[in-house]
């Protein structure tokens, strides 16, 4: 019995301590993955944001959450990264007004975004993940 317990307990979604330990649940993407992604009109999932915005840091943790319960790949493009100035035409272009920024691509644009950004619940990301 006690085997099956501790099988159940990791299993169990992790809520991360802090901004590094949630963004691990991501996967990073830089800006030429990002653009060939597009090009080849894939659709995916894509959270924008970065260590030093609070409301990133408030973000995150329902977002690791949320990832873990949906089993959803979500890539990360960290907006302080070295191609800042891209991600910022890139953000224009594509209508990004602030950080966090959860979006869906499809067809080489922007489909859908999480509405609430930093104020969205476990709830709220984890039926936008999943599309409901």
């Amino acid at each position: 019995m006690p085997i099956l317990f501790m099988i159940w307990k990791f299993s169990q979604p992790v809520l991360p301590k802090t901004y590094q330990e949630a963004i691990q649940y991501t996967k990073a993407i830089n800006m030429k993955e990002m653009r060939s992604k597009l090009a080849n009109g894939d659709e995916f999932v894509v959270y924008i944001g970065r260590e030093s915005c609070p409301y990133c840091q408030k973000f995150v943790p329902n977002l690791a959450l949320a990832i873990q319960k949906s089993h959803q790949t979500v890539y990360y493009l960290d907006s302080d990264s070295d191609e800042k100035d891209e991600i910022t035409a890139f953000a224009k272009e594509m209508d990004i007004q602030t950080v966090p920024n959860l979006s869906v691509y499809q067809n080489g644009s922007k489909s859908r975004y999480l509405e609430q950004g930093s104020s969205a619940s476990l709830e709220e990301i984890l039926s936008f993940l999943k599309h409901e």
